[in-house]
């Protein structure tokens, strides 16, 4: 510090500057920085470190900083009004599923280019094979959902125990709420307006959405089988196998494959079998 007098314009009292900046600076004592504090403070409260800098360009005492950080905690306005930004929750235990079909994630994508009709399409992922389904709609009401979802899931692979979906109209409707009750599912919800919440369906849609971009028809109800061929018969390094294995017991013969994995591996059937339970565990 660089203390100099200062005569305040109009009076004649002195008062100890510091001018070892370009601003000269009242030397004060913590009381009357208490009262300074205040004065500017409660103008506009701002938060501790914004309320010491400010301070800090004006005056100068002893301990500044820490008498302004404390000050600035100490005001109960201050901290009840302040918004919290950074809520820190415990994270949720999750229950991982044991069998297949028996937890699964529903979605709707769209509006999609027109296309023979339809401009939609209802996605659903089993949590334990990762089996996708992609249906295409031609609305998306509540009684198109249900329908569906009953006739090419439930049909084909049973009831889930629980069913994630957003909290879209559709699946918060009177209906599908019967239907679950009916059917004995369990629906959960993810938060609102968080599509991270519903992270395994919706990083699929950006998979999805990219494959059918790389056809250059712009039919893609008609390439839509395709490409969910090849997503059940990806490898899958958390699987450490493809949904088609976890589902079928075996790989899916694609399109171009002339041998079959009997041709050309002769493993025995106790092979076979301990190799698929270690992959589904």
């Amino acid at each position: 510090l660089l203390i100099k007098p200062f005569t305040i314009p109009g009076t004649a009292i002195d008062i100890s500057c510091d001018v070892s900046t370009s601003k000269a600076r009242p030397y004060l004592t913590p009381s009357f920085g208490k009262t300074a504090f205040d004065s500017i403070h409660n103008m506009a409260p701002k938060g501790a470190a914004k309320a010491t800098k400010f301070i800090a360009e004006k005056f100068v005492w002893p301990n500044l900083r820490k008498c302004c950080r404390l000050w600035s905690r100490q005001c109960i306005p201050c901290q009840t009004a302040k918004v919290q930004r950074h809520n820190r929750a415990p994270l949720w235990i999750f229950t991982l599923p044991d069998q297949r079909f028996d937890h699964i994630n529903m979605d709707i994508v769209g509006p999609l280019p027109p296309c023979t009709g339809y401009r939609y399409c209802l996605t659903i992922v089993d949590r334990y094979s990762l089996w996708l389904e992609a249906l295409p709609l031609e609305d998306i009401t509540t009684e198109t959902i249900a329908f569906n979802f009953y006739t090419h899931w439930i049909a084909r692979f049973g009831v889930p125990s629980r069913v994630t979906a957003d909290q879209g109209r559709q699946f918060e409707s009177t209906l599908f709420r019967e239907l679950s009750r009916l059917l004995g599912i369990k629906h959960l919800r993810t938060t609102a307006y968080h599509p991270a919440s519903n992270g395994i369906i919706e990083r699929w849609h950006r998979s999805l959405k990219a494959a059918i971009k790389c056809y250059t028809t712009n039919n893609w109800v008609e390439v839509l089988p395709l490409i969910l061929l090849g997503f059940r018969s990806s490898w899958r390094d958390d699987l450490r196998a493809t949904p088609a294995e976890m589902v079928y017991g075996n790989t899916l013969r694609l399109l171009g494959q002339f041998f079959s994995e009997k041709q050309t591996h002769n493993a025995n059937e106790g092979e076979f079998v301990e190799n698929l339970r270690i992959r589904m565990q």
